[in-house]
C-alpha cells in the first residue's frame, strides 16, 4: 500500500466514534442541565472524557496490531527514488564573541 493509500474504515469505528460523541454530548448536558455546575465545567469534563476515550482507543490499537509499522521502510534506489541521502552534518562550531562584545558583558569600558 503506497502512503498515498489509506486505509479502509469498518463501519463499526464509525459507529463507535459516533456513539462516543453522542455519550459525550450527553454528558456534557447532564453537566450543564441536571447538576447545574456551569458551561466550562461541563465542557472541560466532557473534553477530558474524550481525551481519555481517544487515548484509551489509541493504546488498544496499538496492543491489536504489534506488526504493524508506523514509519513506513526507507525506499531504495530500486524504487526510483534516486540515490540515497547522505547523513546530515553536525552544525559548525560558533564563533568566538567579538571584542566589542565581550567588552559589553564585562564591567568597565572596552579595552
Amino acid at each position: 500500500m503506497d502512503s498515498d493509500e489509506q486505509a479502509p474504515v469498518s463501519w463499526a469505528t464509525v459507529a463507535g466514534y459516533t456513539m462516543l460523541g453522542v455519550v459525550l454530548f450527553g454528558w456534557f448536558l447532564h453537566g450543564v442541565f441536571i447538576e447545574r455546575q456551569g458551561l466550562v465545567d461541563s465542557m472541560g469534563e466532557s473534553l477530558g472524557s474524550a481525551v481519555t476515550a481517544l487515548l484509551i482507543v489509541s493504546v488498544v490499537a496499538s496492543f491489536r496490531a504489534p506488526g504493524r509499522r508506523s514509519v513506513p521502510p526507507a525506499r531504495t534506489p530500486q524504487d526510483g527514488a534516486g540515490p540515497p541521502v547522505p547523513p546530515v552534518a553536525s552544525a559548525p562550531p560558533k564563533k568566538r564573541a567579538s571584542r566589542h562584545r565581550r567588552a559589553l558583558t564585562r564591567e568597565g569600558p572596552p579595552r
